[in-house]
């Protein structure tokens, strides 16, 4: 928790942001963005990739995503290396610490799909440790003054 008293939590009336894609290459980290419906297309005999980064907030998580990204987040505290809390986190803890806010997670695709604001087509019942390329959040981390973000590394 904050010195400043628990972060206020997001107002659901807020509008969430469309999905973006990422397109990954192999041979090439930049990535450009696009929208709407993703080619499967290939260069020099490799299948592009696609990181399609949906905006989620605790009203429209998963609820298996978040037991997944709780999971993560406890392993990731476990090796003491990225996070300050110096002791494990309760489900409910983890709720109101990265999921009360603005949640932005990715998921890797490989085949064309058509984005329509829906995590599970991208996840394409696949386990989400097998689909999740990373995870960040933005919240009030001095409420009134300034946000902050945090990087989530996927466990897969």
């Amino acid at each position: 928790m904050s010195a400043y008293g628990p972060p206020p939590s997001r107002p659901t009336d807020l509008p969430i942001l469309p999905t973006q894609i990422l397109e990954l290459k192999a041979k090439d980290a930049r990535a450009s963005m696009t929208s709407g419906v993703v080619e499967n297309e290939t260069q020099e005999g490799s299948e592009k990739g696609y990181l399609a980064v949906y905006h989620l907030a605790e009203h429209n998580m998963p609820s298996e995503l978040a037991t997944y990204l709780y999971e993560t987040f406890q392993a990731e505290l476990e090796k003491g290396m990225t996070y300050p809390q110096e002791y494990p986190m309760t489900s409910s803890g983890f709720d109101v610490y990265f999921l009360g806010n603005d949640v932005f997670v990715g998921v890797l695709v490989k085949n064309t799909i058509t984005v329509i604001s829906n995590i599970e087509q991208a996840r394409d019942g696949r386990e989400w440790n097998a689909c999740v390329g990373g995870t960040y959040y933005v919240k009030p981390n001095y409420p009134g003054r300034s946000s902050h973000t945090k990087m989530l590394p996927s466990s897969g």
